[in-house]
């Protein structure tokens, strides 16, 4: 049996069944395991020839987190905290993802093989650009701003465009996102820091499968009762307008008028967000997105052809790839080079979720569509 195959035939552990203390390996301790592997392989310094990943994830305890992750997919979380985000695919100086088979950084893999592992589409960039995570909302988040790319250049922070599909959600869950109608600065200006505010901004039910895109320079607020896969640009610049009367840490205060008045699409009304039970793709400014239904009958075919890695997260069922099997929860990534393969529901069917740079749904199967979600009255 090849290296290759062996790899794909290994079975490290899930997400959710961390080895008891895991620790990542000091930087120094990584880059000796880097060599160790790439020598015991054959293979020449810094390629490494695992085809696919696991990855640890990063947990966040926010103040308006809950233990949903735990409850719903078994994951073994930090005990008494409220863990709002986990951190599944990250690349940040602050927060590195490891690989469960060895502990090698991400940022590693990209700074050392980036076009065999990420492919022709990966960006000329320090780090990897995107950044997913899970998000649990066991009450509201802030009602919150990223900034848009012409306030970036007098601030000199990170862009922000997200994209959330929403797992699950409580009867009477929604978000906020844009505004209600026209409004002027003026009003907004006078309710910020206020509970006022949220009658100026547009109210949208949620229900498990809906898709919305969230660009830069959107007002926006997840409520209570969602559990959501978000996919992001790698960014950490938030700039947050009202907090539900709820004290913060100094690093996490509210915004002075000037910022988030910089940063605010005023034109942005009534966006729509997606849904269909069906598979589709869409193409977004910043990845591409597929949601995929996989029936016992009707399996997936996958090709990335060197263009682009995968980032595959099964959401409903379970999944098969390889003799490899996934469930709820759980999500992998392929590299770009990885031959076409089969993505098979071992339950009467699965949802796939599964993300990639941008250009690549246009060429893959699992669906055709222009993008939407998102989609604000006042915009094109």
């Amino acid at each position: 049996m090849d290296r290759r195959r062996w790899l794909l035939a290994s079975k490290p552990q899930a997400c959710q069944a961390l080895p008891t203390g895991f620790k990542p390996m000091p930087q120094s301790a990584t880059k000796r395991k880097t060599l160790e592997l790439a020598d015991s392989w054959g293979y020449p310094f810094g390629y490494l020839p695992m085809a696919y990943w696991e990855l640890a994830p990063i947990y966040q305890a926010r103040v308006w987190g809950g233990r949903t992750l735990e409850t719903s997919y078994g994951r073994v979380l930090p005990p008494g905290q409220f863990i709002g985000e986990s951190w599944e695919l990250c690349d940040r100086p602050e927060a590195q993802s490891y690989t469960l088979e060895g502990q090698i950084p991400l940022g590693e893999l990209w700074r050392r093989d980036r076009k065999r592992i990420f492919g022709e589409f990966s960006p000329d960039s320090s780090r990897l650009p995107l950044l997913v995570k899970l998000l649990d909302c066991r009450e509201p988040t802030s009602v919150q701003v990223h900034p848009n790319r012409s306030a970036l250049q007098a601030m000199g922070h990170e862009p922000k465009a997200e994209a959330w599909y929403f797992l699950r959600t409580e009867p009477g869950a929604g978000f906020h996102a844009g505004f209600r109608r026209h409004t002027d600065p003026e009003e907004i200006r006078r309710t910020l820091r206020s509970a006022l505010l949220l009658e100026f901004l547009h109210w949208i039910p949620s229900q498990a499968g809906q898709f919305f895109y969230n660009p830069a320079g959107r007002i926006h607020a997840l409520g209570a009762g969602n559990l959501v896969f978000e996919v992001q640009e790698n960014s950490d610049t938030t700039y947050r307008l009202y907090d539900w009367g709820r004290k913060r840490e100094k690093e996490r205060e509210l915004e002075a008028w000037e910022t988030v008045h910089a940063c605010i699409q005023w034109d942005d009304w009534e966006p729509e967000p997606h849904f269909s039970p069906g598979s589709w793709s869409v193409e977004l400014p910043f990845c591409s997105f597929w949601r995929t239904v996989l029936t016992r009958a009707e399996p997936s075919f996958w090709h990335p052809a060197g263009k682009s890695f995968l980032y595959h997260f099964c959401a409903e069922g379970s999944i098969r790839f390889f003799d490899r099997e996934f469930g709820p929860g759980r999500g992998w990534l392929v590299s770009a080079d990885h031959p076409s393969y089969t993505l098979e529901a071992l339950s009467e069917s699965a949802i796939l979720l599964t993300v990639g740079f941008p250009g690549l749904a246009s060429e893959s199967l699992g669906g055709k569509a222009p993008v939407v979600g998102g989609k604000s009255k006042a915009r094109s």
